[in-house]
């Protein structure tokens, strides 16, 4: 019971982790999308 309590926990901080990391990805790609075209019209 406690492994299978243990197991749901680690999956639920590893599904947080991915999200939280994609969303990040997305800012980032934003903000270099943004210094590219910053660079472009320069």
């Amino acid at each position: 019971m406690l492994i299978r309590s243990k197991q749901k926990k680690g999956r639920r901080d590893v599904l947080y982790a991915g999200a939280s990391f994609l969303y990040l990805g997305v800012l980032d790609l934003n903000s270099m999308y943004r210094c590219f075209h910053a660079v472009v019209r320069k």
